[in-house]
């Protein structure tokens, strides 16, 4: 939507049972806006949402942010993290981000 980026990430994840635990079905929902910030800068929000694996757990659901800058034409850095916002989720994640164009 001109420059905005919006994206969703759909996934689901079988995983089996462990002999004491039995997991269940996995399926998570992410929804992310971006935009350009100027100056080579761009940032990016999101929304994760998942389904728990195990009975008795909360749900696990984050919030995340991060800013990437463009270095020329052949790469960019990025930083950003979550926070969890239910208590399966981790409380804080953060992300270091290199990317390169040849």
């Amino acid at each position: 939507v001109g420059l905005t980026f919006l994206f969703a990430d759909v996934a689901v994840w079988s995983p089996g049972d462990m002999p004491d635990l039995e997991l269940q079905t996995y399926g998570s929902l992410a929804l992310g806006v971006g935009r350009p910030l100027g100056g080579g800068w761009s940032g990016l929000a999101s929304l994760t949402v998942a389904s728990a694996m195990i009975d008795g757990l909360a749900a696990p659901a984050a919030l995340g942010g991060g800013l990437s800058h463009r270095l020329g034409e052949g790469g960019s850095l990025s930083v950003g993290g979550s926070v969890g916002l239910t208590e399966s989720a981790p409380d804080l994640a953060i992300y270091l981000g290199w990317s390169a164009s040849p």
